[in-house]
């Protein structure tokens, strides 16, 4: 697993999760804009002011996954979801995208694995 730049931001760098030249949080975005337009404008939003202004307090756009310490989620009110946890230099790394409704456990699962891999490595 790889990481690639999304964003350089005055407070964050966000980068997103990339597994053999694929990037599932690009996929989901591209699938946002054309499906969900007003979810797309929210999250490119929140991730602006996360990466400019840091870490963002509202449990309505940031929160903590339970269960999983060190994994969190960007939510927009529209439903979309998006995985992330920090890793040293500031940086923020998104693993990939959902939509509210979608079970849980196995997106968590997914995301968890993929911070462990960093942690790890």
């Amino acid at each position: 697993m790889k990481i690639k730049l999304i964003r350089k931001g005055h407070f964050y760098d966000i980068y997103a999760v990339t597994t053999d030249g694929e990037c599932p949080f690009e996929d989901y975005l591209k699938k946002l804009e054309n499906e969900n337009p007003a979810s797309f404008k929210a999250l490119l939003t929140i991730l602006a002011r996360h990466a400019d202004h840091g870490q963002i307090w509202d449990d309505q756009k940031s929160k903590p996954v339970k269960g999983t310490p060190g994994l969190l989620e960007f939510k927009t009110t529209q439903g979309a979801r998006v995985p992330y946890f920090y890793l040293k230099g500031k940086r923020t790394i998104l693993t990939h995208g959902f939509d509210k409704g979608a079970p849980t456990a196995p997106e968590y699962k997914k995301a968890s694995d993929a911070m462990k891999e960093f942690e790890e490595g």
